[in-house]
């Protein structure tokens, strides 16, 4: 196996994307794996109920912390995370599970505590 240098690191495009049909919204959207500090940051959030409590919408913030654009660029801004929040419960639930299955977070605990959001 290669001996990988900081270049090499830092350089690697390690993020894998899925395309999800969301039918109740005429298409499908790009999801992206969160990166280190958006995975710490849900994480926080999840078990720390102080944390959890400053942000309301949870769901919609994972939503919003994953959806991207066709150039990779977020779709949405912090901003934008209330408006987000005002969508079907259902559809941001349903989003937030396939954001959880690319992360890896397959855990019912992590689930269990954004669906009381």
């Amino acid at each position: 196996m290669t001996m990988l240098n900081k270049e090499a690191i830092l350089s690697a495009d390690d993020r894998k994307t899925a395309i999800v049909e969301v039918p109740e919204w005429g298409g499908s959207v790009t999801i992206k794996e969160m990166s280190g500090r958006q995975r710490n940051k849900f994480e926080q959030l999840v078990l720390d109920e102080k944390q959890r409590n400053a942000v309301p919408d949870l769901k919609a913030w994972l939503v919003a912390q994953s959806v991207i654009n066709e150039d990779g660029s977020p779709m949405f801004s912090e901003l934008e995370v209330l408006k987000l929040a005002e969508k079907s419960g259902k559809v941001l639930t349903d989003l937030m599970r396939e954001i959880q299955t690319l992360n890896g977070l397959g855990g019912t605990a992590s689930v269990e505590v954004a669906e009381g959001n």
